[in-house]
């Protein structure tokens, strides 16, 4: 049996490749969001009260899906970081970068990347670096 041992350029290749199509298909899946009507009671002073509805909820959380496979994609294409090195965690557009990073430049690209991607309100660094 012959095996290959992929090479460290393919492997990210290929994991940048699936963080891509993770994105797009995130970002394709909630591309026709319309919020929902509030439900009609009898009581119209009842209707008066603002609801969130649970498509608006879901609706934050495939766009904080998103922008974390954006910036993870983003993250793993930069050669002057180690996206698999980079944790990213986003709630309500607020992305949280944690891990090792062999350098304060690595830690400052890694963020500079994060902010770059739409839909980031701010970047949390907790990147520590090794």
């Amino acid at each position: 049996m012959n095996y290959r041992i992929a090479s460290p350029n393919m492997t990210r290749s290929r994991s940048i490749a699936v963080y891509a199509l993770l994105g797009a298909g995130i970002l394709v899946s909630g591309c026709s969001r319309e919020p929902a009507a509030p439900p009609r009671t009898q009581n119209p002073a009842a209707n008066t009260q603002p609801q969130t509805s649970a498509p608006q909820q879901a609706g934050a959380v495939v766009d904080d899906v998103a922008i974390t496979a954006l910036v993870k994609t983003q993250l793993m294409a930069d050669e002057s970081v180690k996206g698999l090195a980079v944790n990213v965690d986003t709630q309500n557009g607020v992305v949280t970068l944690s891990g090792k990073v062999a350098s304060g430049l690595e830690r400052d690209k890694a963020v500079q990347v994060a902010r770059a991607v739409s839909g980031v309100r701010s970047v949390v660094d907790s990147m520590v670096v090794n």
